[in-house]
């Protein structure tokens, strides 16, 4: 009788009955199908589509995250490095532990849920996105309840410094010259740039660049050539060869009326050493007070005028070098209410006298001109001291055209514009440096270190550079840029 077996998989089989139990384990083996791997078509898309859409909503919820804690740190940033400040002050004077208000503010975005910066991509991203968002955020507005009771505002409601320092670059880049893009701009991208290329190395660069700027701005107000030598005499042959343009034909005019103003202006420059010389003889340069006195003239002949101006500026010289440099001054405020007079006199002469006034005029600009030049001429280079003529207008001189161009920008970036008389930013450590690390790694890459910081200089002065860096922001103030970026530096 044919013994039935339930085999798992197939169902029930019938054996022969002779069959032993070994047998029909074998039988069975030998006839089963191998298990067959699902074909992966037949699985259903949902779960993949399902898994992918959690795994990719994830990673967007993550981004935001990131951007929306980029942003939190760069509106807190400022005001996080100023109270960070004043609590590690705190502890340093009572010997305290007190938390960083920048370590309570990351732990207090790490519990509510907010992504923290983690790989160096997303630590990157951040303080780009904290330097690009710096610039737009208004500066610090309602300081007026830090002002004492009763004192009154320091500068106007719409004084902005930003704007100072964008009218100064601009007055710069108009005349050609470039600056450190962290002179004018200090945001954290031009600190890293100045500190890699080197900061000294940068303003040499840039004084470098700027000498013939400066040197043709000052030439095209003597009517020199850029090109034109300023060596020592140029000056002087210039000064000759306006007097004998424009002194000359005065010389012919005759005689003339030293009106009131005249006489007005001698006493305004006489009246401080004639009152001290009263309540003490002996204090003052009596010579000024003569020498005032015998000016005083009703009328005067041309001739006579025009020597006696040169012999007062020869006064004023010899005085100045003597270490007087209140009877310089005196000396030289005299000869110019001299040569006013004389102006004063051709102008009511009428039309016939109207082109000796000019020449005149023009001269007298032309010598004012090469004394300002002389004082900042560095004869043996040839070139001029943009820092000398910023002097000069520091002291009240009244400089015009390029010269003044050239000193304002001196008086705004003096690094920039300081004369060189060596080579400027050649550094031979840097060369050092490299080859060392490279024999010591056996690794080429060290020896282009000098380059590196070379081609970084080098597009911080460019037009690109300047365009791009060196332009201020419209944001935060000076500094702030960097306390923008304090959020992710406190983590």
């Amino acid at each position: 009788m044919p013994q039935t077996i339930e085999v798992p998989g197939i169902g029930s089989v019938e054996f022969p009955d002779d069959m032993s139990d070994d047998q029909i384990a074998s039988a069975i083996k030998a006839n089963m199908s191998p298990a067959r791997t699902p074909d992966p078509s037949l699985y259903s898309t949902a779960d993949t589509i399902q898994n992918a859409a959690l795994k990719y909503g994830k990673q967007a919820a993550r981004a935001v995250g990131l951007a929306g804690r980029t942003i939190l740190n760069t509106a807190a940033g400022a005001p996080l490095a100023a109270m960070d400040a004043g609590v590690a002050a705190r502890n340093a004077v009572s010997a305290g532990d007190y938390q960083l208000p920048s370590k309570q503010w990351n732990d207090a975005l790490n519990a509510a849920g907010v992504p923290q910066f983690q790989t160096p991509i997303e630590k990157g991203g951040d303080i780009a996105g904290q330097m690009l968002l710096g610039g737009k955020l208004p500066g610090p507005q309602g300081m007026g309840s830090l002002r004492a009771p009763g004192q009154t505002n320091l500068a106007p409601a719409s004084f902005d410094p930003k704007s100072m320092r964008e009218l100064a670059f601009n007055k710069a880049r108009d005349a050609g010259l470039v600056v450190p893009p962290a002179t004018t701009n200090p945001t954290v991208l031009n600190r890293f740039l100045e500190s890699w290329g080197g900061k000294a190395a940068t303003a040499q660069d840039a004084s470098l660049m700027n000498q013939p700027k400066i040197d043709a701005l000052v030439k095209s107000d003597l009517g020199l050539k850029a090109t034109d030598d300023a060596a020592e005499g140029t000056l002087a042959a210039l000064r000759k060869e306006a007097a004998n343009t424009g002194y000359k034909p005065v010389r012919s005019v005759g005689t003339i009326r030293l009106d009131g103003d005249y006489s007005k202006a001698l006493d305004a420059i006489a009246a401080p050493y004639a009152k001290s010389e009263k309540a003490f003889p002996g204090l003052n340069n009596t010579d000024v007070i003569a020498t005032a006195q015998s000016l005083k003239q009703k009328a005067v002949d041309t001739d006579t005028a025009v020597d006696s101006i040169a012999i007062l500026r020869d006064k004023a010289d010899a005085a100045f070098r003597q270490g007087d440099g209140g009877a310089g001054k005196a000396y030289k405020e005299m000869a110019k209410a001299l040569e006013d007079a004389i102006e004063r006199s051709l102008g009511r002469r009428g039309s016939g006298a109207q082109k000796t006034l000019q020449d005149y005029r023009t001269a007298r600009q032309l010598i004012a001109k090469t004394h300002s030049a002389e004082k900042a001429l560095n004869p043996e280079l040839g070139s001029f001291d943009a820092r000398k003529l910023a002097q000069q207008l520091n002291a009240g001189k009244p400089l015009s055209g390029g010269a003044k161009k050239a000193g304002q920008a001196a008086q705004a970036f003096k690094e920039a514009t300081r004369l060189l008389t060596d080579s400027g930013s050649v550094r031979n450590t840097d060369v050092i440096l490299g080859g060392g690390a490279a024999a010591l790694s056996g690794n080429p890459m060290p020896l282009l270190y000098p380059f590196s910081r070379m081609a970084v200089r080098d597009f911080m002065l460019s037009p690109a550079g300047q365009g791009l860096l060196a332009t201020p922001s419209r944001g935060l103030p000076p500094g702030a840029a960097m306390g923008s970026a304090y959020g992710l530096l406190a983590q």
